[in-house]
């Protein structure tokens, strides 16, 4: 199994991994706001689902 180091250095920019960290913090913050306003966690998992859904199909589109 061949293991890449994906940061410094490696495969993404120093701008890349701190948007990337931002988005991460915006998300799991969102997340948890959205948990203790009492959203199912149902409901949580299928908008992210459908999220993901979504840019699968863009992605695979532009092939």
């Amino acid at each position: 199994m061949k293991v890449i180091q994906a940061f410094p250095g490696g495969v993404f920019s120093r701008e890349q991994v701190a948007a990337f960290e931002a988005f991460e913090a915006a998300f799991l913050s969102a997340i948890a706001d959205a948990k203790g306003a009492g959203v199912p966690q149902g409901l949580i998992v299928a908008i992210l689902h459908g999220h993901a859904t979504r840019e699968t199909l863009m992605m695979t589109e532009r092939l």
